[in-house]
């Protein structure tokens, strides 16, 4: 089963600023509450006419609810109002300007009840090594789609070989903080290296 879509907004919203009026944003790889959405499943396309598309494939509910604006009451289905409540206003939705979480926790009280996943054994823990480059921040979406809303822990990992604990402890909480608002049972790990040299060794066992 697809991703539930609160979940999924959440998720691209950890790996990319706000865009409004777009999906996507190729010159500051923005994306918009949908486009952060199709990205946590992997499905951002280059095409905006695709994405419109994979949006309605995963989440159909979004296209034949229909609700009101939580903000001025303007009536639409779901998906509109993503919109609506996405873009700044002056733009073609003539918006709020929410952020992409706030965006995400309105979705959350709309969703379809049956929130059943597939079968298949499951992760007892997950080890997310992070630094601040695009790579870490791309990984992060697949870590957190294994683990979110099920048993698994994720620890997330960073070796400071710089010598600046507080930065490093810094990254890892802000990354762990993310996680626990997706439902993701995670817990900060620093480890300290000298620069070339390896970590200690971690006193627990990665996996199930």
């Amino acid at each position: 089963m697809t991703m539930k879509l609160s979940e999924a907004i959440r998720l691209g919203a950890m790996a990319t600023p706000k865009a409004d009026g777009v999906f996507f944003d190729r010159r500051t790889e923005a994306t918009c509450a949908q486009g952060a959405a199709l990205l946590a499943i992997g499905k951002l396309d280059r095409k905006p006419r695709h994405n419109h598309a994979n949006m309605t494939a995963a989440w159909p509910w979004i296209v034949t609810t229909r609700v009101s604006c939580p903000s001025c009451g303007k009536r639409g289905s779901v998906r509109s109002l993503i919109i609506h409540l996405n873009d700044e206003f002056g733009t073609a939705a003539g918006g709020h300007g929410w952020n992409r979480n706030r965006i995400a926790g309105w979705v959350a009280t709309l969703e379809p009840m049956d929130t059943k996943r597939t079968g298949g054994r499951r992760l007892r823990r997950v080890l997310f090594a992070t630094d601040r480059s695009a790579a870490s921040r791309a990984a992060l979406l697949a870590v957190a789609g294994l683990a979110v809303g099920g048993g698994t822990e994720v620890v997330v990992l960073h070796v400071d070989d710089r010598g600046r604990p507080r930065e490093s402890e810094e990254l890892t909480g802000e990354v762990t903080c993310g996680l626990i608002a997706l439902a993701v049972h995670a817990r900060p790990e620093v480890r300290h290296a000298s620069r070339g040299g390896a970590a200690g060794q971690p006193r627990w066992r990665v996996g199930g």
